[in-house]
């Protein structure tokens, strides 16, 4: 059985190496300079360009934004440069120091906090949008954590979720006969998501040193759409591609709009309260 306290503290220590740390030595723009900091975001918002059809950026100025799972920090430093109130949150201090660095560094307004996903350290109803990216599904309990979002924000307030996919055609090629049993529970009802073990984690989240995240769960539109119900107007959305060393030699662009929208890996909810 899942000991919260200790995931907690293992996800606390997993995440203090920022993610997007692998990427950024990977593409040489890991210094901690604004110039290798904007070039990250460039590649970043190139690499994953539905993130601007999913998060309205341009409908955020002046409203109270929460980020949960705070990465590299490219998104939220773009909902500040947007104008948004923005309150960064994660887990580890290792996230949160870096985003306060950027946002330091190039001058653009917000807070960053560590807490937990699980227990948003807000009151009810305190933010206008939250937008949480590759954050919950970690957590442990991932609908507590869609309900504490809920909980945070004010009513006629949305928010962008994402989470990784259960029937994703990586999903079905790779291990056929657990998302075959996953579907098949769906269908009977279940509103749970399947956990990962080691080698599936380790597909999704693993740093430069090797160390797998030490929670991942994977989940079905249907099993996702079942734990947005609170929500009083939801969309979810397939997207993403995974690297291929045959497939991947067409381009990106054509595979994010045709098998990403399809088959992607990671689903986008947007929802409003």
């Amino acid at each position: 059985m899942l000991d919260q306290t200790i995931l907690d503290a293992d996800n606390r220590q997993f995440w203090q190496h920022v993610c997007g740390t692998k990427a950024a030595k990977l593409y040489g723009f890991d210094g901690d300079d604004a110039q290798s900091i904007g070039n990250f975001d460039r590649w970043f918002f190139d690499y994953y360009p539905y993130l601007r059809r999913f998060i309205p950026f341009n409908q955020l100025a002046g409203r109270r934004v929460l980020e949960i799972g705070l990465g590299y920090g490219s998104v939220s430093e773009a909902l500040s440069r947007a104008g948004a109130i923005l309150t960064g949150l994660d887990i580890s201090p290792g996230p949160v120091n870096w985003l306060r660095h950027r946002l330091s560094l190039s001058g653009t307004p917000g807070e960053a906090v560590e807490g937990s996903a699980l227990a948003i350290p807000f009151p009810d109803e305190s933010f206008d949008y939250v937008v949480t990216i590759g954050c919950l599904h970690h957590t442990g309990d991932l609908m507590k954590s869609i309900s504490e979002v809920h909980r945070v924000l004010r009513k006629g307030a949305g928010a962008t979720i994402m989470v990784y996919s259960a029937t994703s055609h990586l999903r079905w090629l790779k291990y056929p006969t657990d998302t075959f049993r996953y579907v098949r529970s769906v269908a009977s009802g279940s509103d749970k998501p399947l956990p990962l073990g080691k080698d599936g984690r380790a597909e999704f989240d693993a740093d430069p040193d090797g160390n797998i995240a030490p929670e991942v769960v994977v989940v079905s539109k249907t099993a996702l759409a079942r734990m947005l119900r609170p929500f009083s107007v939801q969309k979810i959305h397939r997207a993403n591609v995974p690297d291929h060393p045959i497939i991947g030699r067409i381009p990106r662009a054509w595979r994010l709009e045709s098998e990403g929208r399809i088959f992607g890996t990671d689903l986008y909810a947007i929802v409003k309260k």
